[in-house]
């Protein structure tokens, strides 16, 4: 019989001394559940989030906020980096803390490597901190 391994949860504050210490370098993480996953990007997924950039901030302008990439404040043990968010606009841009889920119109996950991670982990995720609009784009 093998021991069993108990598993170290992080939270958003350790993920923050991590990064402080150059932990991850260049690499971008996000804090699931109290797990941390790396976030890989390739070309044809860079594309992608590039496109509904463009297309999100041409159609929306200043109604709200068109966030690319960054952070989302959940709770202690859950800091995802959506790929695009739609969050009600502030006067700060969010200066002084990330946003909520009460901040949030809309999420879009462009998923290349990350579908089964998107369907099943982020959308539990989102629904129980109350986000109504989630969506995925499957390429």
């Amino acid at each position: 019989m093998q021991p069993s391994a108990d598993k170290k949860l992080f939270t958003v504050d350790e993920l923050y001394r991590m990064e402080e210490a150059g932990l991850f370098q260049d690499e971008r993480v996000e804090l699931l559940h109290g797990e941390i996953f790396l976030m890989l990007s390739g070309s044809r997924h860079q594309a992608r989030v590039d496109r509904l950039n463009v297309l999100l901030v041409s159609t929306i302008g200043t109604l709200a906020i068109v966030r690319i990439q960054g952070p989302l404040f959940v709770d202690n043990y859950n800091l995802p980096e959506p790929d695009a968010m739609l969050i009600k606009s502030r006067p700060d841009f969010y200066e002084h803390k990330h946003p909520g889920p009460e901040d949030v119109l809309l999420i879009i996950e462009i998923a290349d490597s990350s579908l089964e991670r998107d369907r099943e982990v982020k959308l539990a995720l989102y629904a129980i901190a109350g986000i109504r609009e989630y969506w995925i784009e499957d390429i």
